[in-house]
């Protein structure tokens, strides 16, 4: 360090002479930002206090350069002193930090101060992680990865591993290994920058081995040093093998949108669970989620009310799969509300009667339901009396019911009466509100009443379309009247008789399930309520002669305007016609061996409103050679469909089978309607369609349960039950018993038979109790057949949407078992 005084005059301040320093010193000084260097000319003086010379060698020891920023460098006594150019001096302290390979003293002296610390070295923190999955049943993979936090580069980074477990020998391959392709037990990732990340993975090839695990370890190191070397190792255990399928499964509903599943864990090396549902629209069941390993329960929720749901449960690991726990089903609670309805009829000229009615869908009971109701006339006046209500027994303005426990419903009546002259219409407006349902603040209903007696209808005709059916055709001359009456008479009718009614504004419709060869009279009238204006004119048809038709013998079955016939061959020399039985409207079954021995069901379906066709519908519980043969008697066109020798009975479903709708009928629309006119006290007389003498069916025991849903077969020891799925449609089938072991199912009406069941024993021939099955429908079906004797149970199911086949279990039930 040096200072110059006064003014500079080169003769006098520089001095020549030779460079005696053979080796250029540095100026640190220029090593300093020039906005930090200070150099001027004060007072006629030249300053430059601020520089410090090294040699070369001690350069490459500085560390850094630093002003103290004292403010002053003289001392305070000399600011005032006019002779000392330092008064006003204004320089920092210049300090220079220098490293030194050599110790410092024990005990500086204070003046030297502390001693320079040396540059700290570059440092990467490493985080070392690994995942694993069972990709077949004798590979896993592992996936390793190593993160750079920072803050300086990671120099060559090698991770170690090894694996340890319960298996006989362990391959290992691997991918993304720099210098070594084996990567046990080490694996070369070279330079990672900060922020940035390095991967690779291990196939291991475990031999098969299962029930067991393996454990894979791995440590990671690096030249550059670690910070944090906590998080430098890791350790995976994989368990090994397929898992075993969880069983158990029961799902139940807990709200109107919530279903809770639970099952049994079977098994020790599942990483996961996967839980399928199948709902409304879904053909087969779907991935709705999965939940981690050792669960035994979930929540299903944003279901719809009062929805039926099924749901399956499946362990995974990794890869592989355990396979699908049979189906649990359970059905939403409908969603809890108070629901309003009201019904008006005309009981007379002068009274009018309401009938409204209160449902609670739950979850909760309501207590004291509260209706407000008015009423208003388009002419006249009119009084009102009630009966239902709890306080109130005017009922209007206001009706008080009794509590209304979740799934019941309550009622009351208003009866209106008005002047018998009165025309136009009588409206009715109820409102309810329960403040201890918060969902239904209030729910109201409105229902208008025509007044007055309906306008006769006319042009009334009748006209035949087959053996069993004519259609009627009339003219509407009213626009008040809440429906049409129809009247018949015919064999065993002194006079008309009502057989049915036909809705409002209705202009065609069929009666069906006639005699053949039988001249009938029809006549309608309108009807508002209870009124009913005059009776058209009587029109007259003959039904079509049974022999053309062939109706009245055993192996010939009528339905509607068509003929059905069978023939069979069992490829051993027997050959014949089937015997027929007529089970209602539309379908009917054939017998070939036995009449205890149902072995085929037809029905013929009017799909003209659909798609202007008539379906044929067949199911057959039989493997002979089969031709079937159906004609139109309208105009004589017949199919046939065959089934080979050897062959389960395929099922026809045939929804283009005849395209004369307009042949015949002229009623096509959508709104087609349908009356028997099935004749009374002289069915057996006049049809050959009852049940055979030889063919008893045994009444329900204690074994099978009673109800409309259960179909019990062989002595009852047999429970047969079946649900259906059509889109969002569900329900439970009814049951139809025909024979001691063969009955029928329907769906959606009485007259539709959907499903024909049969239990056999066949314990001669191979020591079980056989169930065949076969159905006449495309929807989704699941049929359980238990044994009551046994407590075993089986379920068959047909998808949605596929034709349901023939099912020949031979083996369903052993004979041994429920002795």
């Amino acid at each position: 360090m040096g200072q110059i005084s006064g003014k500079v005059t080169p003769s006098e301040n520089l001095h020549s002479g030779p460079d005696l320093v053979t080796r250029d010193l540095c100026v640190l000084t220029e090593r300093v930002p020039a906005s930090d260097r200070y150099s001027l000319l004060f007072n006629g003086s030249a300053q430059m206090l601020d520089h410090a010379l090294v040699n070369q060698n001690l350069e490459r020891h500085v560390v850094e350069i630093q002003y103290a920023r004292g403010n002053a460098d003289a001392a305070f006594d000399d600011a005032d002193d006019a002779t000392n150019v330092l008064r006003a001096s204004d320089h920092d302290g210049f300090v220079v930090y220098l490293s030194s390979d050599a110790k410092p003293p024990v005990d500086p002296s204070p003046c030297q101060g502390p001693a320079p610390l040396p540059p700290a070295p570059p440092q990467a923190d490493l985080d070392l992680d690994a995942e694993s999955q069972v990709v077949s049943a004798s590979r896993v993979r592992y996936s390793v990865s190593v993160e750079n936090a920072g803050p300086h580069t990671a120099r060559d980074v090698v991770v170690t591993s090894s694996f340890s477990g319960r298996v006989a020998s362990v391959v290992a391959t691997t991918s993304g290994c720099n210098e070594d392709p084996d990567g046990v037990p080490d694996c070369s990732l070279g330079y990672i920058l900060a922020g940035d990340s390095a991967s690779f993975t291990i196939d291991v090839d475990t031999g098969g081995a299962s029930e067991t695990s393996l454990r894979y370890s791995g440590s990671v190191g690096s030249e550059t040093m670690d910070p944090e070397p906590g998080d430098d190792d890791v350790g995976v255990v994989q368990p090994l093998g397929p898992p075993n399928a969880p069983t158990d499964l029961v799902a139940t509903a807990i709200s109107s949108t919530e279903v809770e599943v639970r099952w049994r864990d079977n098994s020790r090396v599942e990483s996961q669970f996967d839980i399928f549902l199948q709902g409304p629209g879904d053909p087969r069941p779907r991935l709705l989620r999965s939940v981690r390993a050792n669960r035994t329960s979930t929540v299903v929720g944003d279901l719809v009310p009062g929805v039926t749901y099924n749901f399956a449960v499946e362990a995974r690991n990794g890869l592989l799969r355990s396979g699908l726990t049979p189906m649990s089903t359970a059905t939403t609670w409908p969603e809890g509300e108070l629901r309003i309805d009201a019904e008006g009829l005309v009981v007379s000229e002068e009274l009018v009667r309401y009938t409204v009615s209160v449902t609670n869908s739950g979850p909760e009971d309501a207590p004291t339901v509260v209706v407000t109701s008015s009423l208003a006339a388009a002419e006249g006046a009119f009084e009102t009396s009630t009966s239902g209500c709890r306080e109130d027994p005017g009922g209007l303005p206001v009706c008080s019911l009794d509590d209304i426990d979740v799934g019941d419903s309550e009622s009351f009546t208003i009866d209106v009466r008005i002047d018998a002259a009165s025309r136009n219409s009588l409206t009715y407006v109820g409102a309810i509100g329960d403040a201890a349902d918060p969902r239904t603040d209030a729910r109201m209903v409105e229902m208008t009443v025509p007044l007055g007696r309906p306008e006769a209808p006319s042009h009334l005709e009748a006209a035949a379309i087959g053996g069993m059916e004519v259609e009627l055709r009339w003219r509407d001359n009213s626009d008040i009247e809440t429906g049409f009456g129809v009247f018949l008479q015919g064999p065993g009718d002194s006079k008309l008789r009502m057989i049915g009614t036909a809705p409002a504004n209705a202009t065609s419709m069929i009666v069906n399930e006639l005699v053949p060869t039988i001249t009938y009279s029809f006549a309608v009238e309108a009807l508002n309520g209870e009124l009913g204006s005059k009776r058209t004119p009587e029109a007259t048809a003959t039904t079509w002669t049974a022999g053309a038709a062939r109706c009245g013998e055993d192996d010939a079955l009528c339905v509607g305007a068509f003929q059905v016939e069978v023939e069979w061959d069992d490829g051993k020399g027997r050959m014949g016609r089937g015997f027929a039985e007529r089970l209602t409207a539309d379908a009917g079954d054939f017998w070939f061996f036995h009449p205890t021995n149902i072995e085929l069901v037809v029905k013929v379906l009017d799909g003209c409103a659909i798609n202007d066709r008539y379906w044929v519908y067949a199911a057959g519980l039989t493997d002979v050679a089969v031709t079937l043969t159906v004609r139109d008697l309208r105009n004589g066109v017949e199919k046939s469909w065959t089934n080979p020798l050897g062959t389960r009975f395929r099922p026809i479903t045939d929804a283009s089978a005849f395209a004369n709708c307009g042949n015949g009928s002229s009623v096509n629309s959508q709104s087609r309607i349908v009356l028997s006119g099935a004749p009374r006290g002289l069915t057996d007389e006049l049809y050959a369609a009852n049940l055979s003498s030889a063919d008893p069916i045994e009444s329900a025991g204690s074994a099978c349960a009673d109800g409309d849903s259960a179909l019990c077969l062989r002595g009852s020891r047999f429970e047969a039950r079946a649900d259906w799925q059509a889109g969002d449609r569900n329900g439970v089938a009814t049951a139809i018993p025909r024979t001691a072991d063969t009955g029928m199912f329907w769906f959606f009406s009485p007259d539709n038979v959907e499903l024909v069941v049969k239990v056999l024993d066949g314990c001669r021939e191979n020591g079980y109790r056989w169930v065949l099955m076969s159905g006449l429908t495309d929807v989704g079906v699941e049929v359980t057949v238990t044994d009551s004797a046994s407590g075993r149970a089986k379920m068959y199911r047909n998808l949605e949407g596929m034709p349901f086949p023939a099912m020949f279990d031979v083996t369903a039930f052993a004979c041994d078992s429920g002795r």
